[in-house]
């Protein structure tokens, strides 16, 4: 029997996938988001994933969510089956969720955090954001 080196992979177990199907199918519109997701999920997105470089373009929070959504394991592989990315961008994904999972695990388990609704589009409308530059630098917040 031989060895395997090298590092084993990343797998998280998503036990909050079916609280977190009940709190986003509740929602009455569909620009609502629950407030306690988009902040954490658009603070995840917008670290410098990439290093010194001078184009700093965020992680998608739609694509971080889909993963909680529908992903019973969340690994390289499996992010990158549901994505449709290649392995080093599944990879940034994976450690995304992997950041943001306690932060949602303890926000959902809170019944006044999952009340905390806004309108997302209602922070920065697409022509506001354009004008403040923000489609250059984050376009996250668009």
């Amino acid at each position: 029997m031989t060895k395997k080196r090298g590092r084993k992979p990343s797998i998280l177990v998503n036990d909050i996938k079916e609280k977190l199907n009940e709190v986003w199918q509740g929602r009455d519109d569909a620009d609502t988001w629950p407030l306690f997701i988009d902040d954490i999920v658009s603070g995840v997105a917008r670290l410098d994933w990439y290093g010194e470089r001078e184009q700093q373009v965020p992680l998608s929070t739609k694509a971080i969510i889909k993963c909680f959504l529908c992903l019973d394991i969340i690994s390289t592989q499996s992010v990158s089956q549901l994505l449709n990315l290649g392995e080093r961008m599944a990879r940034k994904y994976s450690a995304a969720c992997r950041i943001s999972y306690p932060f949602l695990k303890r926000s959902l388990e809170r019944t006044d955090v999952i009340g905390c609704k806004y309108r997302r589009m209602s922070i920065v409308s697409v022509e506001h954001g354009k004008a403040l530059g923000h489609h250059k630098q984050n376009k996250a917040m668009i």
